[in-house]
């Protein structure tokens, strides 16, 4: 035996053996003595000691140290609903942070993670949380959780209730939750400068639903999705505040030439509009389009500088002339054919005219010739 050291609680020594963890205190101590969490080195020496408050209802539930004693995570539950937490220290004895739960605690290799059981009956929870003490994911237990374990890098955790129920949780859970943590902070962020983040939240809502229901992978690419919308809407937002701005200069220096942008003017106001109710992508498209109208308010592509009739469109007065022609062109054709018509009229009347004149010629011929025929038979 190296060395002893007396305590009434719970040890871990870390994976080379340089560092023993220890808690220890509470109402399982004959003289209760207060909560301790304890760091000794290979030798035996106490490197460090960090006193916690227990209550009569108070005991030392759980130790875990990282493979180089760099973190140590202790717990203290209670009998008492409104107590019990479990604590982060470095291997310095600075307490990191602290978190309301009764637990059993385990720490990954490097400290990154750490997985608590809750020993309370009837609120059995297996708890993981990242070095910087956010609650990554929580999972309601059928009942109390007796013992949880941690895998190396963090990616899987085993625990057992009360029932001898055995629980495995993966990869895919820690990292689905932790990306709705990350999307939730974006959000939550960008909401509180302003911004409109019903679509982001939407999209954060059904991450949550699926990660609920147990499909991680779906859960991760909707937490994904939110956390991209929501670092994206600022974007879009400062784009559209930009085009709003350069419209309403664009107003204002067509006035001063004497135009009157009344369509931009509608337009910048539903531009406006739309920017208040967060539609910032609908802001911009009717900002662009507004100074579009204010540059050229006849909408014929040419600028209301360069144009000869800045008030009517172009392609109108384009179109007028063209009518115009066709109409001329038409009217030249007409007259032509109604010239033809008049043309051939007239030569069929002159030709049924010699026709008439014929006829009468060759009738008077024959009344003539039936005289002479008369005449010769009296004779």
């Amino acid at each position: 035996m190296l060395w002893s050291y007396e305590i009434d609680g719970k040890v871990s020594i870390s994976s080379d053996g340089s560092y023993i963890a220890s808690v220890s205190g509470g109402y399982s101590s004959e003289d209760h003595r207060p909560g301790k969490v304890c760091l000794f080195d290979r030798e035996g020496e106490l490197l460090w000691s960090y006193e916690i408050y227990c209550d009569e209802f108070a005991y030392a539930s759980g130790v875990s140290t990282s493979s180089d004693g760099s973190y140590i995570a202790a717990g203290f539950d209670s009998w008492r609903d409104d107590a019990g937490h479990i604590y982060l220290f470095n291997r310095e004895g600075e307490l990191l942070w602290s978190y309301e739960t009764a637990a059993r605690v385990s720490i990954s290799s490097d400290g990154s993670y750490i997985a608590s059981g809750s020993v309370r009956s009837g609120d059995g929870k297996v708890c993981l949380f990242d070095r910087e003490g956010e609650l990554l994911w929580s999972y309601r237990a059928d009942d109390l959780v007796r013992e949880v374990s941690i895998s190396p890098d963090g990616s899987y955790i085993a625990a057992e209730s009360k029932y001898s129920k055995f629980y495995l949780f993966g990869d895919l859970e820690r990292h689905s939750f932790s990306a709705i943590g990350e999307a939730k902070k974006v959000v939550e962020s960008e909401r509180m400068e302003g911004f409109n983040m019903d679509e982001a939240e939407t999209l954060l809502s059904n991450a949550e639903d699926a990660f609920d229901t147990g499909n991680y992978v779906k859960a991760s690419e909707l937490a994904n999705a939110a956390k991209d919308r929501g670092e994206s809407i600022p974007n879009e937002a400062s784009a559209a505040e930009n085009a709003i701005a350069e419209v309403e200069s664009a107003i204002h220096q067509e006035e001063s030439k004497g135009f009157n942008p009344v369509e931009a003017e509608s337009l910048l106001s539903q531009a406006e509009e739309a920017f208040s109710t967060g539609e910032y992508i609908k802001a911009s498209e009717l900002a662009d389009k507004a100074k579009d109208h204010a540059l050229d308010i006849d909408q014929d592509g040419v600028s209301n500088d360069a144009d000869f009739a800045p008030t009517i469109n172009n392609y109108l007065i384009y179109a007028g002339a063209a009518i115009l022609l066709v109409v001329l062109v038409i009217a030249i054709i007409t007259g032509l054919k109604a010239i033809q018509r008049f043309k051939l009229e007239r030569e069929r009347n002159e030709e049924r005219r010699r026709e008439r004149l014929r006829q009468e010629a060759e009738e008077r011929r024959r009344m003539i010739q039936k005289i002479i025929d008369k005449i010769k038979e009296v004779t």
